[in-house]
């Protein structure tokens, strides 16, 4: 077994080639990928209907970037997802680390995800405000079960030996993210600012703005370097406490 930190197997180059990221960006950053692939496909299951009462015969989410809009914003794209980690400008990606045994480390940070639409005629204000309003619900509450019918990572089309709920209710999302706790903090509704590279005014287009709290865990595979098997984790969990990772506080989404 190689060190995993989240979704992240170390070193970098063994994970990117071994496909394991089936995104637009063959990035490194497992979360945003398999977060931001699992919103788009809900926001189009749960939403798409209620979109196309405005906006006829365009997706809800026309493209997925795993970056900020800063990095490359066009309106060519819009209506398109947005998921990274903020703070990249001030090089406060991460808020801070946390050992909890000798082999289990957390990185916990943030992570936030924007929706931007492109401009609706006024006339379809209160649809569109309501459609929002929507996002947001779901964005809550299918990051919470953390799984759901319409998402299956390929692996999980047919019954996996690791989690046999796949091929009925969905892979799980903080399995393949890589993660030990999403948390949605907040997500409103707001106004995002395009400043233009010429002397054109500024344009201002509507965007769902959701900021999640995230834990990832760090896998050490101490085995490697003769760590006795038995003491591994031994400070951190215990099949009598109950605490023990993979039992986490996320109910049936994620498998024991």
């Amino acid at each position: 077994m190689a060190d995993k930190y989240g979704g992240l197997v170390i070193p970098i180059e063994s994970a990117l080639q071994a496909g394991t990221f089936p995104f637009e960006q063959a990035c490194g950053d497992i979360l945003l990928g398999y977060l931001g692939d699992y919103l788009r496909t809900m926001f189009t299951v749960y939403a798409q209907d209620a979109w196309n009462s405005i906006r006829p015969n365009k997706k809800i989410v026309n493209k997925l970037f795993l970056g900020q809009p800063e990095d490359g914003f066009s309106e060519q794209y819009l209506p398109a997802l947005y998921v990274y980690r903020p703070g990249r400008e001030t090089r406060e990606l991460v808020e801070s680390f946390e050992q909890t045994a000798c082999d289990y480390r957390f990185q916990k940070g943030r992570v936030v995800v924007q929706w931007i639409m492109d401009n609706a005629p006024d006339a379809h204000r209160r649809e569109r405000d309501e459609i929002i309003d929507g996002l947001r619900k779901i964005t809550d509450m299918k990051t919470q079960l953390g799984r759901d019918p319409a998402w299956k990572v390929p692996v999980d089309q047919t019954a996996d030996p690791h989690d046999k709920d796949a091929p009925v209710w969905g892979s799980s999302l903080a399995n393949y993210a890589g993660f030990a706790t999403l948390e949605l903090l907040n997500a409103a509704q707001g106004q995002y600012i395009h400043e233009m590279m010429t002397p054109a005014p500024k344009r201002y287009y509507t965007e769902l703005r959701a900021s999640f709290y995230c834990e990832e865990l760090l896998e050490r595979d101490l085995e490697l370097i003769g760590f006795p098997h038995e003491e591994l984790g031994a400070s951190y969990h215990s099949p009598d406490q109950g605490t023990g990772l993979g039992n986490f506080d996320l109910g049936s989404t994620i498998y024991k």
